[in-house]
């Protein structure tokens, strides 16, 4: 008997886990309050089991602890759902789904990029992620200048960040550069 559920637990293991998984590493933040102070530590996550992800936090904690888990990609999905929303109406119906991809694009880069900030600690990873911020604001400013209300100096509050944005990216990068 104990066989047989052992075999029925396997199967049933190996057919949750079949379908396509996302990469569950997802880089977050634990705040907790200790003696009338916010801190914080860095950490990811990890697949523990086929519903269920772990916590990696360096960071020691008393038993019982309270804390509040943050993730940086919920800021930026926010972010974008805002600004995809306040365009909805004024899309045209064929850009709708291209731009919500793109966004969901955009936001996992930055997202991805002030994780890897928090995680390294490196003036390179910072310029990416600074970088990666100001590209987001640049296309979202594009976006309200085109879909919604014309701003006022479009191009100067538009191509600073963008400019800005790509030079810090491609000043992030560790690798010399190699001649064509």
């Amino acid at each position: 008997m104990g066989l047989a559920n052992d075999v029925s637990y396997a199967t049933k293991m190996r057919h949750m886990r079949a379908g396509i998984r996302l990469n569950s590493r997802i880089n977050l933040r634990v705040e907790w309050k200790e003696h009338r102070q916010t801190l914080s530590a860095d950490g990811y996550t990890v697949d523990i089991s086929p519903k269920g992800c772990l916590a990696i936090v360096a960071q020691g904690f008393p038993l019982g602890q309270k804390m509040v888990v943050t993730n940086v990609f919920n800021l930026f999905l926010l972010f974008a759902a805002c600004c995809y929303f306040l365009l909805f109406s004024r899309l045209p119906a064929g850009l709708r789904l291209p731009v919500a991809v793109y966004s969901m694009f955009l936001v996992s880069m930055a997202a991805q990029a002030m994780g890897r900030s928090f995680l390294l600690r490196t003036s390179a990873a910072r310029f990416a992620a600074i970088g990666a911020l100001l590209f987001v604001l640049s296309d979202g400013l594009l976006a309200l200048n085109r879909f919604y209300a014309p701003l006022r100096l479009a191009p100067l509050l538009i191509l600073v960040p963008y400019y800005t944005g790509q030079w810090l990216i491609a000043s992030s990068t560790d690798q010399p550069s190699l001649p064509l």
